[in-house]
């Protein structure tokens, strides 16, 4: 009925809101005061009428051609809703969203400046406010009322863009500064809340169809920017949005919130879509101080971390970008470079602060890599006329090098392409690489690491050998420096299969002069004995190396090498017994055999003794053409080569090394018969030891041992033997055994130790038994001391009595 009745009147928009309000009001108001009273009257649906009337509005939209005719039929709808809550709860989503969209201006060809002009033509002062609160009354209800509808969700920036520009306080919500932005002057209504996050996340995928109104509508675009989630920022890529705007507001949110790897991602992902803008349109100096101001906050907000520094980089790269685009005769240039100037030393200051912080250290070459783009930025920044950033990236560098462990360097020369950067960062790694290598190599770090080095590193190495090479002054020294070196051999591997630069080539001719030298001085015997043990020691390495090198001499080598090596072993054995032999003279025979000969050879310095001057028969044979290398197996003729360097006879050798493998100056008795011996013994020579002095004085003790053995000595010789070394009469009896070759068991030696043990017991006794009868003597005194006085007598002839 009311649907019909509205119809044929065939009422303007205006018209149609009166009559509506007045229907809601006359009817359904009156029926609701009396309701309360009449409770018999049957209730009606005071919904239906008015919803009726809604439909049949929607439905005159398609008919109505044209955009400002349709804008302004819609916005004279609106006050309908104007104070009359009961009406805003009436509509539905649809039919607000529909209304919304009839305000849309994306379709009518108007300036921005022409919007309120129009308006106001058609509509006195009043009305608009009444419009205004009606906007407010249906977005509150439009929010309350979303369903999610995909196609629908942008329609309220429509509606609220009607409101900016009929409202006083837009402009000065305009003025408020970005860092201190809050809801009450983001630009939208305070009723807009962060958790309708939905609704502006599907706003975002409808941006196509407000773009005019959000271009427009500065208020609206700094509202939706307010609320948007940061991983959205990258909507800029649309070209809808401000991107100074955006840039301000990512830098609010680094500022009042935490700063975490997810909002440091999506900085980054907005940077980076702003880099790609960059490349179509170079014109973005006016985000240069906004850039400045993130980068500034960054530093007070972030930690530095490989993610952060990513971030870094590429604000850094941004800047810089974006101040290289501005025209020298822009007009805003003075005031962009006062503005940056205000900012730089709080960014020196906050970037010298950041790296040199404990945890922003290089652990990983990850963190080195990453820390190494922001140095990279920092070295070409151009933001000012002198060289502040290049300095700081210099000093900041300086410091990271030298603190760095030599393992991360080292890492850093195998794994990055360190010589491809800015020479200003190569610079302070070049200078470190030389104490790199000198420290690792001289580690039990794997010298593999010289196959992966970075081949521009290369020659840097050649030379650092090289260097190294040239303070070496006998082939002998480079022979160590080859053997002792760890990576030298692994170095010589991989030349071998790079291209041949000039310096390698004369390297390995040199590698293989050496080997070829090493060789000879081994054959012909001029090698000195303390280079061979330096050989012998680097064995494994040595012949790594002749292998490498590819000799065409490796297997005569070897049997020359194991020649040598069998007569260095015999050379020490030999020595070995000379020094005893010289330790036994000094202290049991000082002035008796004369020694300075022997002690001259013993004492050559044997980095000057050649085997040429040891063995003069093995070397005349190994030096021969066609060696014949079984002759030299056996042991003997090398000891007696040795014997004959020292001026002694084999027979000498073996009788003192006797004396030194039994250790026969631990001996007691040995000592006191070699000086019994050799107390009225004129001074003989060296050679002489054995058969004057050490051959009887054998023979004297193996006398008494036999006597010991077989019992038939006097208890009194064995007192006078034995007195001095009655504690340690069985060791002595062990050891001169040993000495004696006697063979005897240890059965036999117990015995021995025991019958001593008796004959000093009965010394005792009988020492006692003496005393005993002084005491009787002195105090006179009686009885039976028989048994004392048979003691004190008893004094058997032989020790087998003891038995």
């Amino acid at each position: 009925m009311y649907v019909s009745y509205w119809e044929k009147q065939n009422y303007s928009s205006f018209e149609s809101s009166m009559f509506i309000r007045s229907l809601e009001s006359s009817f359904y108001g009156a029926y609701t005061v009396t309701e309360h009273i009449q409770i018999e009257w049957k209730k009606i649906n005071d919904k239906q009428p008015i919803q009726s009337l809604f439909t049949a509005l929607e439905k005159q939209i398609p008919s109505i051609k044209d955009p400002e005719k349709l804008f302004f039929w819609g916005l004279s709808l609106i006050l309908i809703f104007y104070d009359n809550q009961n009406m805003v709860n009436l509509a539905s989503f649809d039919f607000i969203s529909s209304l919304f969209e009839i305000l849309s201006l994306e379709n009518i060809n108007w300036s921005p400046s022409d919007i309120l002009k129009s308006i106001r033509h058609k509509f006195p002062e009043k009305i608009l406010r009444f419009i205004q609160g009606a906007l407010i009354s249906l977005l509150k209800s439009w929010l309350q009322k979303y369903n999610y509808s995909n196609k629908k969700a942008h329609v309220w920036c429509y509606a609220l863009l009607i409101h900016h520009v009929t409202s006083d306080d837009s402009q000065q919500k305009l003025k408020s500064n970005p860092e201190s932005i809050n809801a009450s002057n983001c630009g939208l209504p305070t009723f807009f809340e962060k958790k309708h996050s939905k609704i502006y996340e599907e706003t975002l995928k409808n941006v196509d169809k407000i773009k005019w109104s959000l271009q427009n509508d500065f208020l609206l675009q700094r509202g939706i920017v307010f609320y948007m989630e940061l991983k959205d920022f990258v909507i800029l890529k649309t070209g809808v949005f401000n991107e100074c705007l955006l840039v301000n507001m990512m830098t609010y949110n680094m500022k009042s919130k935490l700063c975490t790897n997810s909002m440091i991602y999506s900085c980054k992902s907005f940077l980076e879509e702003l880099q790609k803008l960059h490349e179509t349109n170079c014109n973005r100096g006016h985000l240069v101080e906004a850039l400045i101001n993130m980068l500034e906050v960054s530093l007070e907000r972030i930690d530095i971390n490989d993610v952060s520094c990513c971030l870094l980089s590429i604000m850094l790269n941004c800047i810089n970008m974006f101040y290289k685009s501005i025209e020298t005769s822009d007009e805003n240039m003075p005031k962009i470079n006062e503005s940056v100037l205000k900012h730089i030393s709080s960014i020196i200051k906050s970037f010298d602060n950041k790296f040199s912080e404990k945890n922003c250290s290089w652990v990983t070459l990850d963190n080195l890599q990453s820390q190494l783009k922001v140095i990279e930025m920092l070295v070409d920044l151009k933001i000012t006329k002198g060289d502040d950033f290049k300095e700081l990236a210099r000093g900041i560098l300086k410091n990271k090098v030298k603190s760095a462990k030599k393992s991360l360097l080292l890492q850093a020369y195998c794994e990055l392409d360190m010589l491809s950067y800015n020479e200003l960062i190569q610079t302070p790694f070049t200078e470190s690489f030389s104490a790199t290598i000198e420290e690792m190599s001289q580690n039990s770090y794997d010298s593999n690491w010289i196959y992966k080095l970075s081949s521009g590193y290369s020659p840097m190495l050649i030379k650092f050998i090289r260097k190294k090479w040239e303070c070496l002054n006998s082939p002998e020294e480079k022979v160590n420096f080859c053997l002792a070196w760890k990576p030298f051999k692994v170095l010589l591997d991989q030349l071998g299969k790079e291209p041949k630069l000039e310096e390698t080539t004369i390297l390995v001719g040199e590698v293989a002069s050496l080997l070829q030298h090493v060789f000879e001085v081994i054959s012909n015997g001029n090698i000195t004995i303390s280079f061979m043990i330096n050989l012998m020691n680097e064995k494994e390495v040595l012949h790594e190396l002749l292998h490498i090198m590819k000799v065409d001499f490796y297997d005569n080598f070897k049997a020359r090498f194991d020649v040598r090596f069998k007569q260095v072993n015999c050379f020490y054995k030999v020595r070995e017994v000379v020094s005893y032999a010289l330790q036994l003279c000094k202290a049991i025979l000082p002035s008796t055999v004369k020694t300075d000969i022997l002690e001259d050879r013993y004492r050559s310095e044997y980095s000057v003794l050649t085997f040429k001057e040891v063995f003069v028969k093995t070397t005349q044979g190994l030096n021969s053409e066609v060696p014949v290398f079984h002759d030299f197996s056996n042991k003997e003729f090398f000891i007696d080569n040795v014997c004959t360097y020292f001026q002694i006879s084999f027979d000498w050798y073996e009788h003192a090394a006797r004396m030194a493998d039994c250790k026969i100056m631990n001996s007691f008795l040995f000592k006191k018969e070699v000086d019994s011996l050799a107390k009225n013994m004129e001074a003989v020579n060296y050679t002489d030891l054995i058969e004057s002095i050490i051959l009887p004085t054998a023979e004297i003790l193996k006398n008494m041992f036999k006597d010991l053995v077989s019992g038939k000595i006097s208890p009194s010789k064995i007192v006078s033997i034995f007195k001095e070394c009655i504690q340690h009469r069985k060791k002595e009896l062990f050891l001169l055994n040993s000495f004696l070759n006697l063979n005897l068991s240890r059965f036999d030696i117990e015995t021995c130790a025991k019958k001593i043990n008796c004959v000093f017991l009965m010394e005792k006794y009988s020492n006692d038994a003496r005393t005993i009868l002084e005491v009787k003597e002195n105090l006179k005194l009686h009885g039976d001391f028989t048994a004392v006085e048979n003691m004190k007598v008893y004094k058997p002839k032989y020790l087998c009595i003891y038995l």
